[in-house]
């Protein structure tokens, strides 16, 4: 891949998540939610019971960062976290009833959205994008991995 071809690809993942973020904020945002904790709820949601440092590395941020945010969404009722008998070092974090239902309200409400504008595209097209992008993520995923190779011999 020639640098001059990544310039078209940059501008779409920056218009891409610019309009992922507007698509999924008005949402979140009548739950007071914001969009990263809307990615760690839904994080949670996907894979269940988790440790702090599992949903960091999930999430790629900081212990630290995921434990502030996971304190204001205990507060707002979405999660809980519990500590170990074993170990009180260890967080593991799950959501609530009420986050499960907050959850699957924004799902609904993201499916009705994104169901009325699918209709004008056809299934093929559908298919097409999927299976770009999860090209696109076979090759970040393959510079990511060099990245950590690089970062580990220096």
């Amino acid at each position: 891949m020639k640098p001059e071809d990544l310039g078209p690809i940059r501008t779409l993942l920056r218009d891409l998540n610019f309009n992922l973020s507007k698509a999924f904020q008005s949402d979140y945002s009548l739950y007071g939610i914001t969009l990263l904790q809307g990615r760690l709820l839904t994080t949670v949601e996907l894979n269940g019971e988790l440790t702090m440092g599992e949903l960091a590395d999930l999430l790629n941020m900081t212990p630290g960062n995921v434990s502030t945010l996971c304190k204001r969404l205990e507060k707002q009722g979405y999660l809980k976290r519990m500590r170990t008998t074993e170990d009180a070092r260890i967080v593991h974090v799950t959501l609530t009833e009420q986050g499960k239902n907050t959850m699957e309200q924004i799902n609904c409400a993201l499916k009705k959205r994104f169901d009325s504008v699918s209709p004008s595209y056809q299934t093929e097209d559908l298919a097409i994008i999927e299976e770009g992008l999860r090209r696109l993520n076979q090759i970040l995923a393959a510079v990511a991995a060099q990245n950590s190779k690089e970062e580990n011999h220096d």
